[in-house]
């Protein structure tokens, strides 16, 4: 426990990491990290900006001095439990490529198929519909070597009716609904789809459906931007 016997309230607090964690009346946050210091480097690794603390989200910048090759990601990000990923290093000379990326099982690259992959080049995945990516959907060939490869897990919940779209229709398919199932609206006539016209089945639940608008309505659209309201 990380609890200070002094604290006499404590209340839950919104971090920009999307947690709620708990905090003292100073705002200090129990068991995380509410600021990251500057990493121990590369002697050629220079960081941008420049600054003694960070806040969680912030994002370090990196660039190799006397003409040396970066091996790794360019930036790191400030978690609540530190950097990441890893901090890359300046080498001295060439980097080698990468053979063809590996395959995922039950998944596939999105790239076009070659021979050779040349340091830093990243290869994005997708996973096959009714599956679900574990990991980062990217790897990157760092100096010859392919970085972790994701996981494809098969999600077995299902999502229940589609929705129902006022002054609108959805093209006939048949239940169950599996996970990256999709299914396409349409507009009546005289009336306008407002969003995408396809609502995905993501882990058991839709996607937000469109809305269909009479061509004579006036719309009024109110966005909340820092608190103001702007009108169109």
């Amino acid at each position: 426990m990380f609890l200070k016997k002094s604290i006499s309230v404590l209340s839950l607090c919104l971090c920009s990491t999307q947690h709620l964690v708990l905090c003292d009346t100073n705002n200090i946050y129990f068991g995380m990290v509410k600021e990251c210091t500057v990493p121990e480097m590369d002697t050629y690794l220079n960081a941008y900006p420049r600054k003694e603390t960070f806040k969680v989200g912030d994002v370090l910048k990196f660039s190799c001095s006397q003409g040396r090759i970066m091996v790794g990601a360019d930036s790191v990000q400030c978690y609540h439990f530190g950097w990441s990923p890893k901090l890359p290093t300046c080498k001295e000379g060439k980097v080698k490529s990468c053979a063809p990326p590996p395959q995922l099982l039950n998944g596939k690259g999105k790239e076009i198929h070659k021979e050779e992959y040349a340091h830093n080049e990243v290869v994005e995945y997708a996973c096959n519909p009714r599956f679900l990516i574990k990991g980062s959907h990217k790897i990157q060939c760092v100096d010859g070597e392919w970085t972790a490869l994701p996981v494809c897990i098969e999600e077995e919940r299902t999502c229940g009716d589609i929705p129902d779209l006022d002054h609108g229709d959805v093209k006939p398919s048949v239940p169950p609904y599996q996970h990256g199932d999709s299914v396409e609206f349409s507009c009546r006539e005289a009336f306008t789809m407002i969003g995408p016209r396809f609502i995905t089945c993501i882990s058991g639940e839709w996607t937000q459906p469109p809305q269909c608008i009479g061509q004579n309505t006036h719309l009024k659209l109110t966005f909340s931007i820092c608190r103001h309201s702007v009108e169109i």
